[in-house]
């Protein structure tokens, strides 16, 4: 499947990585036939951890290479900001309003330095409660920023590498995060620059802690809402990070994102 979207900018990050996989009780290792195999071996294999935080435009002594981490909190995050939590799901759906209506974002000063960017979604680890449905629900957070420009080409690859890692394959992908305030993350962007101005790669990574959902449009005058976290909506927050705008606390400091 493909599709392509305007938009792409930059910015994103990752600290530190750690992979951990369970082992199957069978002799040999356990290999998908297909891409609905990768979903029944998620559930045999732990899902490999990912310690994040966030930090700005870091060093990783690979050249003038630079690393930045957006992590995104549920509201209530000791780091601020994030996504609004679901009510308590008992089966049915709450009356509940958006109250995000910022507009402004902040210039990271890095771009993408061409379009038709590709950006993979690895299905890998896909919660239960998204599986088939995730990718289109992702891609239409893709379409979000089409007015913003720059094509992005985004398709589904089974055999797509996990995210994060610097390895020059831009994706778009499931783990389980871990570390200080994790059950509060909903998801993390990961922006590697040449420190010149030049987005190297992206990727993006939901945390499987969460409770996710493909809820249904909330139009205009509509107050219900579903009670998990929306792939959607939150697929559209992280992609305004990928293509290279962060948020806006305008907190003095203009070294580090944060300003208008």
């Amino acid at each position: 499947m493909k599709r392509s979207f305007r938009s792409i900018g930059s910015v994103l990050g990752l600290i530190a990585v750690s992979f951990w996989v369970g082992c199957s009780e069978q002799s040999e290792p356990l290999s998908p036939k297909d891409d609905h195999g990768i979903q029944t071996l998620a559930k045999k294999v732990q899902v490999p951890d990912v310690e994040v935080k966030p930090v700005f435009r870091i060093p990783t002594g690979r050249n003038s290479e630079r690393l930045t981490v957006f992590v995104f909190y549920e509201r209530g995050g000791n780091r601020g900001g994030g996504g609004k939590k679901p009510p308590k799901d008992d089966g049915e759906e709450k009356e509940c309003s958006d109250t995000n209506t910022n507009q402004a974002f902040s210039e990271l000063g890095v771009r993408w330095p061409t379009s038709g960017i590709p950006v993979e979604y690895q299905p890998a680890f896909e919660p239960e409660s998204v599986i088939d449905l995730a990718f289109e629900a992702i891609d239409r957070g893709f379409s979000a920023w089409e007015s913003a420009g720059a094509l992005v080409n985004f398709s589904e690859d089974p055999d797509a590498p996990l995210a994060p890692e610097r390895d020059d394959r831009n994706i778009v992908g499931w783990r389980q995060l871990v570390g200080r305030d994790a059950k509060k993350i909903l998801a993390a962007t990961f922006i590697w620059d040449n420190g010149n101005g030049a987005i190297l790669e992206t990727d993006i990574v939901f945390n499987t802690a969460q409770k996710w959902a493909v809820n249904p449009s909330i139009g205009p005058g509509i107050t219900l809402c579903g009670t998990d976290f929306d792939v959607q909506a939150i697929a559209a927050h992280e992609v305004g990070h990928l293509r290279g705008v962060g948020h806006v606390i305008d907190d003095g400091d203009a070294t580090n994102g944060d300003e208008t």
